[in-house]
């Protein structure tokens, strides 16, 4: 029994002196085999295989307001064709609407002109009156000195029927001027009625002039363009 307990202990120290210490770090990995592969820059497309219907977000048809010849077309106009926005795709001759913005300018320039020449009209006839108001008044007192020197005898018949006629032209033509002073401002009224409807027309007109030309109201693509005569 104590030759075997001797041999025990003697392999338990034989174990602890041949034991080796392991250092941590001192473990190395195996390498892995991987493969490289070069990457050059290069441009791709994605697409995408969908199944259904497929709508745009947004559509516009675009019609043209106005007839006429078209005189320019772009030349990307076509099914497919990608448009940016506020880009002019079609152009229609304006020649007859601006021709029709013409007349309604020159219309209302001389409307305009007709106004001035009927304030100089009320200014001249303002002061003519005055004038005859005072021519009036003189012959009106060339008349009763008339008929004062006639009850003394010492005029004649025919001077005072001159001076009563006289007085009577003068009343005559006074009365005229103011009758012509009140159609003034009825004149006024309508040609300033003249005027609005003038600018109306060339408001009109210009509308049409920038219908002849048809842009994209926003960026999208162009799914169909017919050119119907």
């Amino acid at each position: 029994l104590l030759l075997l307990l001797a041999l025990g202990l003697f392999i338990i120290r034989l174990s602890l002196v041949n034991k080796r210490q392991i250092l941590p770090g001192t473990i190395k990995s195996p390498p892995l085999p991987v493969k490289v592969q070069m990457i050059k820059r290069q441009n791709w497309r994605p697409s995408v295989r969908l199944f259904g219907s497929v709508k745009p977000y947004q559509h516009y048809r675009a019609i043209a307001q106005v007839s006429g010849e078209v005189q320019w077309i772009h030349p990307a106009l076509k099914g497919g064709a990608i448009i940016k926005a506020g880009e002019k795709i079609l152009r229609i001759d304006p020649t007859d609407y601006e021709l029709q913005l013409q007349k309604a300018q020159s219309t209302r320039e001389e409307i305009e002109q007709r106004l001035k020449e009927l304030s100089i009209t009320e200014n001249q006839l303002n002061n003519t009156i005055s004038t005859e108001e005072i021519s009036l008044e003189l012959s009106l007192k060339e008349f009763h000195r008339q008929q004062e020197l006639q009850k003394k005898d010492s005029t004649t018949q025919t001077l005072l029927d001159r001076a009563h006629q006289e007085h009577l032209t003068v009343k005559l033509r006074l009365d005229h001027q103011k009758n012509q002073l009140e159609i003034i401002p009825v004149r006024r009224v309508t040609l300033l009625a003249q005027l609005e409807a003038q600018d109306a027309a060339i408001q009109t007109a210009n509308r049409l002039v920038e219908r002849t030309v048809v842009s994209l109201p926003f960026h999208g693509r162009i799914h169909e363009f017919q050119l119907v005569k």
